[in-house]
C-alpha cells in the first residue's frame, strides 16, 4: 500500500508465479488493485522449483528468498542486493524489521544488513524447525522440541524452553499480548514471553 500526493491511498498486490516456463526460474510482479494493470515484473531466479516462495514487505523493499535471497525495489522490481544460500532448502521465510534481515539455514539463524546484505550474525542452532518471529528486539524460534529465543540485535540466546522430548513443533511462533503461542504434534503450548 502507497500513499499519493493527493493523501488516497494506492493498493498494489506482489505475486509469485511460475510463466518463464523455466522449472528454475519464477515471475514476481507488482499489480494496482484498483486497475488491474501490471506495474512491473521480473524473472528471478529459484534452486528448488517445487518451492513457492513467500514474500517480506519492509519499508520498501521486497525480501524474497527462492534459493539466493533477493532484497528487490518495491516500486519497480530492480535487485538491491542477493545472498547467496547455496542450498536447494529454501522452505523457511525471511523475516525482517526494516534495519535487519533475519532467516534459517541449514540449522543456523542468520541476520543481514538490510541496506546492504552483509552478514551481521550468525547462531548455530541444530534441530531448526520454522522460520522466526520477530517481537520486541527478540526472535522466537521454533525448535524440533521447543523453542529458543535470541536477541535480534548480537544474536545471543536469552532462553530455551523444551516442551516435548519426542514432540515436533509444527508451525512458527505465534507472539500476542506476551504470550508465546507453539504448536507441537497438536498440542497448542501457550509460554510466557520473557
Amino acid at each position: 500500500m502507497t500513499r499519493t500526493a493527493g493523501g488516497c491511498k494506492k493498493l498494489t498486490l506482489f505475486v509469485v508465479g511460475d510463466r518463464s516456463g523455466n522449472p528454475t526460474t519464477r515471475q514476481i510482479g507488482a499489480v494496482d488493485v484498483s486497475t488491474g494493470t501490471r506495474e512491473w515484473k521480473r524473472s528471478i531466479g529459484i534452486s528448488n522449483p517445487f518451492y513457492q516462495p513467500s514474500l517480506c514487505i519492509v519499508n520498501g523493499v521486497i525480501y524474497c528468498r527462492t534459493g539466493p535471497l533477493y532484497a528487490l525495489n518495491l516500486t519497480d522490481g530492480s535487485t538491491r542486493w542477493s545472498y547467496p544460500l547455496g542450498t536447494s532448502d529454501a522452505n523457511l521465510e525471511p523475516v525482517s524489521d526494516g534495519s535487519t534481515v533475519y532467516f534459517v539455514l541449514n540449522d543456523s539463524v542468520r541476520a543481514l544488513d538490510a541496506e546492504s546484505g552483509e552478514l551481521r550474525w550468525r547462531v548455530d542452532l541444530p534441530g531448526v524447525a520454522s522460520r522466526p518471529t520477530l517481537t520486541d528486539g527478540t526472535l522466537y524460534v521454533g525448535l524440533e522440541n521447543g523453542l529458543a529465543a535470541l536477541d535480534s540485535t548480537t544474536g545471543n540466546e536469552r532462553f530455551r524452553v523444551t516442551i516435548s522430548d519426542s514432540g515436533t513443533v509444527s508451525t512458527s511462533p505465534i507472539i500476542a499480548g506476551g504470550t508465546v503461542y507453539l504448536a507441537a504434534d497438536q498440542t497448542l503450548y501457550a509460554l510466557t514471553a520473557q
